[in-house]
């Protein structure tokens, strides 16, 4: 394209504006792409510096806004920033498509740029239009998931073109022709089943990981090589041929290889693979503690290879060997496996639930129940959790499996939140009547307690602390092979169980009542409409809500939006666009999220990521800014989904005795953010959405949620207002 960039219509509306600028320098005094931007549309790219959404300066020499108005015809912008008066264009050129991959964040994006350096910098038009295509092309082939790239030649008068533009048009037409007839991996055969991704100053460790690989799978082929790149290359061809058909890539991850910019290449090539080859892991071996990872890297899970103070590197690459190895060898099984059931759920024998800070205690554990049978399932997070995956969602996906959960008491078991919320899941599950395949619920003591809190029942608990842990932990496991050996666990450890934990009762009918007393406790009906027992005052201050929502439900988000402005009267409504990077930046910077959860919202991965990213800021979070909505049935799919601190469930019966007085339907005519139409109320849908608006507006007005619930799934024992600590000494027994 030939003139000026800020004369994009909004139809041909772009996902990524790239600007460039010398560091910290955003001046508008000079004629610049950063002037014109300010001029045409007032937007300042020194405001957008102070407000990052990423900042990527150290590794890729760039940073990211945060979404701009949508009167624009670009949703956001990236500012590449020259780190030294000695950097070369090619150098410049390369930071910018290494800084794609964080940016673009697996998902197809547009883009438009100008011919950076040209301008202030001085760089040759012709030279760096020419790398700046070669460049883009090399990476899409690979497959990074850029869209289409729009380049602009600036030009005051289009229509009357300068010789060098005239130059660079007849260069782009050359370069057209030779990559759309271009096969980047027609000569490509996968020649490898592993590679290494190393920085030349880890050589030596490198060929150790190789030295323990070909130990344990001789048949496997290992590329180890040092890999140098010439200045002019774009792609090393010699490390695309090797990664390209390999199974496995292994990251030997250092603060060396975090400096090395072939190494990112690396990465980011073996990210585009992966995309386009199922079979393909990335795996990085974190060997050091690394501070401020890119997020290109950061956003992988890793191995953790750090070492012990007895352990060798030797034997942690034996260890780390062996496990990839045997991966490698069951492929094929698995996959067929997968192709006859793919809803099919990994069953585990074992569940431990233990914190961060025991580690070390869990290890010990672990191997004691792994040397009495090697053949039990156990859910070990370290050894189970997948590179890349939802960690949050395996963890529940495993307690909805699993046979037996043991829990390892201990002063930082009940300090906790993911701990409280395993527990909570796993109890709901043992005494609820509706389920059918109850979990043996197992208590450990590791560690001296001053008391066991009162969410955590009057269980009883082994006494394992200090001396006793491997004796009382081989004693345990040899009972657990006996007990599943024969199909009796549950009779062999009867003496465990209390009387609390015997009595089968309904979880729903438990929360729907805990639904009620809160109502009852906190609102009334007065002519016709749900009022509250405590005034519930005006919230003045400006503030963001971001409405998560199935399509089905847009009526409810409607409802709720309309009676949320009378209460919060500066509030921004925040929906979802189909940007994924929009997407994750509105989850993490909303000041509250209402959730209306339904079979069909979390029937997807989008929609429990979006739940589990919640759980995760809400966790961390001091008040509670989080809420959730049950429309119809809560979906039974999923234990946890049944103790959600749920506002209102519409189906609970009593929103309908408390509305018969209601009118039969009420009609709303809603248009505000981008939602608009008639829309029909039951009359308990009516009164159920305002409850849920006051519930809300008073968690703005108190600092905390007007119910009082603490976490992020409800726990049994409280609701059922069980609430009584014990000493540990009452709570303790004996292995026989």
């Amino acid at each position: 394209m030939v003139g000026d960039i800020t004369e994009l219509s909004l139809d041909e509306k772009v996902d990524l504006l790239i600007v460039s600028a010398f560091p910290n320098n955003y001046n508008i005094s000079t004629r610049s792409l950063i002037k014109s931007l300010y001029e045409k549309f007032h937007l300042s790219v020194e405001n957008l510096a102070r407000e990052k959404d990423m900042d990527l300066r150290t590794y890729f020499s760039c940073w990211l806004s945060k979404p701009l108005p949508k009167d624009l015809p670009f949703s956001r912008l990236a500012c590449f920033e020259k780190r030294s008066t000695q950097m070369t264009p090619v150098e410049q050129i390369g930071d910018m498509f290494r800084g794609f991959m964080p940016i673009f964040n697996s998902q197809d994006t547009t883009v438009i740029t100008p011919l950076l350096g040209t301008g202030q910098q001085h760089f040759p038009d012709l030279f760096v239009l020419k790398r700046t295509v070669e460049c883009a092309c090399h990476w899409m082939k690979v497959g990074l998931p850029l869209k289409c790239l729009k380049i602009v030649l600036f030009d005051k008068d289009p229509y009357k073109k300068k010789e060098t533009t005239e130059e660079c048009i007849k260069e782009f037409a050359k370069l057209k022709t030779k990559w759309e007839v271009s096969r980047i991996f027609q000569m490509l055969k996968p020649s490898h089943d592993i590679f290494i991704s190393h920085s030349p100053r880890d050589f030596q460790t490198a060929m150790m990981l190789k030295s323990a690989l070909v130990t344990f799978g001789r048949r496997f082929k290992v590329f180890c090589e040092k890999t140098t790149k010439k200045e002019d290359d774009i792609l090393p061809e010699h490390v695309l041929s090797a990664m390209y058909g390999c199974k496995r890539v292994l990251v030997i991850l250092t603060q060396f290889y975090l400096e090395s910019k072939d190494c990112l290449d690396e990465f980011n090539i073996a990210l585009c693979l992966k995309r386009n080859a199922k079979e393909m892991k990335l795996i990085p071996l974190c060997l050091e503690k690394l501070q401020n990872l890119p997020p290109v890297i950061g956003n992988v899970q890793y191995m953790d290879c750090s070492l012990d103070h007895e352990e060798s590197l030797t034997e942690k690459f034996d260890e780390v060997s062996e496990k990839i190895i045997t991966e490698l060898i069951l492929i094929k099984p698995k996959q067929q496996f997968i192709a006859k059931s793919v809803q099919a759920k990994n069953k585990y024998d074992i569940f431990v639930s233990y914190p961060t800070k025991n580690a070390e205690v869990m290890k010990v554990v672990y191997e004691i129940l792994h040397k009495h049978n090697p053949q039990w399932n156990i859910f070990y997070d370290k050894l189970e959790l997948k590179t890349g995956s939802n960690w949050q969602q395996s963890i529940y996906d495993a307690l909805e499996v699993t046979t037996c959960c043991i829990i390892l008491v201990s002063p930082a078991y009940f300090e906790s939140a993911m701990c409280q919320e395993e527990f909570n899941i796993v109890v709901a599950k043992c005494i609820s009547e509706e389920e059918k395949n109850q979990p043996l619920l197992i208590p450990i003591c590791i560690i001296d307690v001053e008391s066991i809190p009162d969410w955590f029942g009057q269980l009883n608990i082994i006494d394992a602390r200090e001396s006793l842990l491997v004796p009382t932990m081989e004693k345990l496991a040899a009972q657990l092979h006996l007990s599943f050996k024969n199909g009796s666990i549950w009779k062999d450890f009867h003496w465990l169980i209390t009387k609390e934990m015997k009595k089968r009762i309904s979880v729903k009918d438990k929360t729907v009542k805990f639904r009620e007393h809160l109502f009852k406790e906190n609102y009334k009906i007065e002519k016709q409409t749900v009022v509250p027992k405590c005034q519930t005052p005006k919230w003045a201050d400006a503030c963001s809500v971001l409405f998560c929502f199935a399509p089905n439900d847009t009526k409810f988000a409607a409802s709720l939006m309309n009676i949320l402005l009378d209460y919060l009267p500066r509030m921004e409504i925040l929906l979802f666009s189909k940007s994924h990077q929009d997407r994750l930046s509105l989850l993490n910077q909303a000041d509250h999220i209402i959730m209306f959860v339904s079979a069909e919202y979390i029937s997807t991965a989008k929609g429990l990521e979006e739940l589990t990213i919640c759980f995760n800021r809400q966790r961390q979070a001091k008040h509670r800014f989080l809420h959730f909505a049950c429309t119809a049935e809560i979906p039974d799919c999923l234990s946890y989904l049944q103790i959600l601190p749920y506002s209102i469930v519409f189906s609970d019966p009593h929103m309908s005795k408390i509305t018969k007085k209601y009118p039969e339907n009420t009609t709303l005519v809603f248009e505000n953010a981008g939602i608009q139409g008639t829309f029909t109320y039951a009359r308990y849908e009516v009164a159920a959405l305002k409850k849920f608006a006051l519930d809300i507006v008073s968690s703005f007005v108190e600092g905390s949620h007007a119910n009082n619930n603490t976490g992020n799934l409800l726990n049994i024992f409280r609701i059922q207002r069980k609430k009584c600590s014990a000493p540990l000494n009452k709570c303790l027994v004996p292995l026989p």
